[in-house]
């Protein structure tokens, strides 16, 4: 069928998904990772705090690739951060800010945030909270940010 009328707008759109979700997994890799990494059982709840340094530390690890050591030198060493990465503070700013955009959606609009997943008791308006999974959709955020 593909070699005699060529790829038509669906299966472009089942390429497009398919692309989506490896990102979406490799985001989920990349922060399981970082998230054992600092010692956080899989059910912990963070902090606005502690959400705010794990996205930091994972945009390091993420713009670092592969280079695992660097990434651990550069998070342990905030001088050689802000030597080694151009603009780090507006970008340690960026991360940090998704935990604003994410409570800004709890609370504007909760039924949506609640069937979107990113809100739920506990981890609410009422209760800044943030689980694995709101952290993944935050990273999702900054992925989709980075490639626009």
């Amino acid at each position: 069928h593909k070699a005699e009328s060529g790829f038509n707008l669906g299966d472009a759109a089942h390429v497009v998904a398919a692309l989506e979700q490896l990102i979406f997994d490799a985001e989920g890799t990349l922060l399981a990772i970082v998230w054992e990494d600092r010692g956080l059982a899989a059910d912990k709840s963070l902090t606005r705090t502690e959400v705010g340094a794990l996205l930091e530390t994972y945009i390091v690890f993420w713009m670092l690739g592969e280079d695992w050591g660097s990434a651990e030198i550069l998070v342990a060493n905030q001088t050689l951060l802000e030597q080694a990465l151009p603009h780090w503070h507006q970008l340690a700013a960026f991360a940090r800010g998704q935990a604003d955009g994410l409570d800004h959606r709890r609370r504007s609009s909760p039924a949506t945030a609640f069937s979107a997943g990113v809100s739920r008791a506990g981890h609410n308006a009422l209760s800044p909270r943030y689980s694995f999974e709101d952290t993944h959709s935050m990273v999702g955020d900054i992925t989709r940010s980075f490639a626009s």
